[in-house]
């Protein structure tokens, strides 16, 4: 907004210097005035000053500072914050990252005519001297703008201005926004660190509480049919379900019977609760039975 004005404040100015050179200024600069000023002596001291010899000295000494300028850029009214967007979208474009557009990629571009040669041979000499600096440089230092290739070369910032950032930019908001986006990084980078050993630790704990589980589950498994045999164990095994409602081969446990593995066998005999599948305990290796939980031990 502030450098829109300024601008509208030169164009007046250009014109009532043109007004002054003829007679009848008078009507010239009443023409002139903008229809949202309505104080009449704010204009004339307006007028009165803008055509007075003090402003013109002046404003011939910042104009001969202007030509003197062997560094221009080439961005036109463009500036620089639209054509680094322009680079951002082109680097998208063409699958790269964007964060990868630094201020020295758009100060450089920023120099150079659409051919891709600069303006004059002294900005051709400086912008070499910046390539040849950030190619040296592994990996490049494009964060800081304090240790850049565009401020070694160029020297450090001015108060007020940043090079290649455009209007509005200042070295203490460029190191604040840098500074902040380090931390990010590096904050991100840490969570990264505390999820990945997060992860490590459930994926131990899960396998520490499953070997509890397995171990608190081991049973020994006595006959069920033949009393004669006595508290001899036929079977080892684990516990699947001690649920009466839950179902083996679609049938419920009902009450009594616990679901379980049957792990090791140390006698074959004849299941309590027989299947199509299995008969027998040998039959049923690796597979759940139906067992009397009377007769089931925990190991």
């Amino acid at each position: 907004m502030g450098g829109r004005w300024r601008q509208y404040k030169s164009l007046i100015t250009t014109k009532l210097r043109e007004a002054n050179k003829k007679s009848g200024k008078k009507r010239a600069f009443k023409l002139i005035k903008p229809k949202n000023i309505t104080n009449d002596e704010e204009w004339q001291n307006f007028i009165k000053y803008r055509t007075s010899s003090a402003f013109e000295s002046r404003s011939k000494r910042f104009r001969d500072i202007r030509l003197g300028q062997q560094i221009r850029h080439t961005t036109g009214r463009r500036g620089y914050a639209r054509l680094q967007e322009i680079m951002k979208k082109e680097a998208n474009d063409k699958g790269k990252h964007s964060e990868s557009i630094t201020r020295v990629d758009v100060w450089i571009r920023g120099h150079k005519r659409k051919e891709g040669n600069p303006i004059s041979e002294s900005l051709q000499n400086v912008l070499n001297e910046i390539e040849e600096l950030r190619s040296s440089e592994c990996p490049p230092n494009d964060s800081c703008i304090k240790e850049d290739a565009i401020a070694k070369v160029l020297g450090t910032e001015k108060r007020g201005q940043v090079r290649g950032l455009g209007f509005g930019a200042t070295p203490s908001r460029v190191d604040a926004q840098i500074q902040s986006r380090e931390n990010v990084k590096l904050l991100e980078a840490k969570l990264k660190v505390t999820n990945d050993e997060l992860s490590s630790l459930r994926e131990t704990v899960a396998g520490i509480m499953k070997q509890n589980e397995e171990l608190h589950n081991r049973i020994a498994m006595e006959d069920a049919i033949d009393d004669d045999v006595g508290d001899q164990v036929a079977v080892e095994g684990r516990i699947a379900s001690t649920d009466p409602k839950a179902t083996l081969h679609h049938m419920p446990l009902g009450k009594g019977y616990w679901k379980v593995w049957v792990d090791v066998v140390y006698e074959d005999i004849n299941l309590c609760r027989p299947t199509d599948k299995h008969g027998t305990l040998n039959q049923a290796i690796g597979s759940t039975v139906a067992w009397i939980k009377d007769c089931i031990k925990l190991l």
